[in-house]
């Protein structure tokens, strides 16, 4: 299943950058399908290299589709961004291991049984990267309980 991700980032490939439709609706494909890191920094690399410096709604599409991947790699079930917080739902509840996973994550997180909640402010622009740790954070404590649990 795929994370359902609700932003307030206009993220697409405007006409004015690729005009030609098959080629556009190829980086889609490609964003698609991107499964790492270092797949989104190729298909960055080669639109640059092809069509010059990224808009930002391009470089908001890049983002969208690194926490796809990663909110699949964090049992992520999805994902949405308000004014004053982001909310991440989770495909399992966590249970047991709320306390653990809060304390993980960090300052300005707050974990429930299958929510985890990251407070940001209206000014803030770290809350994209904050975002990005937070996912990972919840991955490396998912592989850790899983280990236990073997």
């Amino acid at each position: 299943n795929q994370p359902v991700i609700t932003s307030p980032l206009s993220a697409y490939i405007p006409n004015s950058y690729i005009s030609n439709l098959s080629t556009r609706l190829a980086f889609y494909k490609k964003l698609a399908l991107v499964r790492t890191l270092s797949q989104t920094e190729e298909i960055k690399h080669e639109l640059t290299d092809r069509f010059g410096t990224l808009p930002i709604y391009i470089e908001n599409l890049l983002y969208i589709a690194t926490l796809k991947f990663l909110a699949i790699d964090a049992g992520v079930h999805s994902i949405s961004k308000t004014k004053h917080n982001i909310t991440i739902t989770l495909d399992a509840p966590v249970s047991g291991g709320a306390m653990a996973l809060e304390k993980t994550l960090g300052h300005g997180v707050s974990v429930g049984n299958q929510q985890i909640r990251l407070a940001i402010h209206e000014e803030e622009k770290t809350w994209k990267n904050n975002l990005i740790k937070s996912l990972k954070g919840i991955s490396s404590f998912r592989e850790k309980v899983s280990r236990l649990i073997r």
